[in-house]
């Protein structure tokens, strides 16, 4: 009977070291699912912002392009600066009344 008694306590023992092991093992799975989840939105977010940054940068170019034509680039100043040419005549229009 103790020789009995003896394999029970190692079985027993062997079974609740299992048991702390595998909690031990979900544990780490769990938080490594959940440093996974937050680098995954951390990195959602830098790609979020990358597009934005890319469509900043299409709209920059695009100006770029238009402003590259000494035209569009002598109207853009002559509207910021509230200038005219000499010669040239302002015409006011005014909507008719309702």
């Amino acid at each position: 009977m103790p020789r009995t008694l003896a394999i029970y306590i190692f079985r027993t023992g062997i079974v609740a070291v299992l048991i702390v092991l595998f909690g031990a093992i979900t544990m780490q799975g769990y938080q490594f699912s959940q440093k996974l989840s937050d680098e995954q939105d951390v990195l959602a977010e830098i790609n979020s912002s990358s597009e934005t940054v890319e469509d900043e940068n299409r709209g920059l170019l695009s100006d770029i392009t238009y402003y590259a034509n000494p035209d569009n680039l002598e109207k853009k100043a002559r509207e910021l600066l509230n200038v005219k040419r000499r010669g040239q005549h302002t015409i006011i229009v005014v909507p008719r009344d309702q």
